[in-house]
């Protein structure tokens, strides 16, 4: 997944979440193309698959987390970096198994643009 490049390649002040949407909704629309159908189907038959693919995910979260953590700009305590980084992964997932993906990748991610609002007091304010 690219979130983690898509975080630290965006131009200065560009917001974070947005930037990520975007990463998300990218990768739900290549994901649900009629061309990767088989390689969804195998994995999701497989035990063995879906649960790399779910160590996959696990491991892409944590680097996105490391990256927000570490982007003095964000100033995010790592508590905050780690939920925010998995709901952005969670939220492929999730999206990819939905009837309409793209509406789904947009529903969560006002979910995670108020959560992200949530960790930030000074944007509240």
């Amino acid at each position: 997944m690219n979130a983690r490049k898509r975080l630290t390649g965006r131009v200065p002040h560009e917001p974070l979440i947005p930037a990520l949407h975007h990463e998300i909704r990218a990768l739900v629309r290549h994901c649900t193309a009629d061309s990767v159908a088989p390689i969804w189907r195998m994995i999701d038959e497989s035990p063995a698959l879906r649960k790399y693919e779910e160590s996959m995910r696990l491991r892409h979260a944590e680097t996105l987390a490391t990256a927000i953590a570490g982007d003095p700009e964000l100033s995010q305590t790592a508590t905050a970096s780690r939920t925010i980084a998995r709901f952005v992964i969670d939220a492929y997932s999730l999206a990819r198994e939905a009837a309409d993906p793209e509406a789904a990748v947009d529903e969560i991610f006002q979910m995670i643009e108020a959560a992200w609002e949530a960790t930030c007091p000074s944007r509240r304010a």
